[in-house]
């Protein structure tokens, strides 16, 4: 999946959101920067709060204690990428507002945009929360049995 969403309004500095995620090429737009991690960390600084970007098929990147934090997105045949950040966007609002700690979040919000673009459609296409949590538990097992 090469294509991003770039239509992200600007975000007012120390605004009172205290959570910004953008996607990348929203994030780099907004900075006049090159490099997402180098744009992220500008933005964290003149900004209160949470600061990430969606990165399309290569998952999800955020500062945390001035580090570079990153999901990958899971790899997935792609169908149709209609609706894709709007499901990863709402996905992280729901994990982070259940209280998921942002790796978790952005992990659970990877996979439900992943799985989104498997098929056709905007909302017609979007997976069900069961169908992310079950995605999930496969994709942890995936992960657990590649380190034994």
């Amino acid at each position: 999946m090469k294509t991003r969403s770039i239509s992200v309004g600007r975000i007012g500095p120390r605004s009172g959101a205290a959570r910004k995620s953008v996607s990348d090429a929203g994030l780099l737009a907004y900075t006049g920067m090159t490099d997402a991690a180098q744009a992220l960390r500008h933005v964290a600084a003149t900004h209160f709060g949470h600061v990430g970007a969606s990165c399309g098929s290569e998952g999800y990147c955020w500062v945390e204690d001035d580090a570079i934090g990153r999901v990958a997105a899971p790899v997935v045949d792609v169908v149709d990428t209609l609706a894709a950040g709007d499901v990863f966007h709402g996905a992280l609002a729901l994990a982070i507002l259940e209280g998921l700690p942002m790796e978790a979040a952005a992990r659970f919000a990877c996979t439900a945009a992943s799985l989104k673009c498997t098929r056709f459609g905007g909302r017609l296409g979007c997976p069900t929360r069961e169908e992310v949590d079950q995605a999930l538990k496969t994709i942890c097992s995936t992960i657990v049995s590649d380190r034994s």
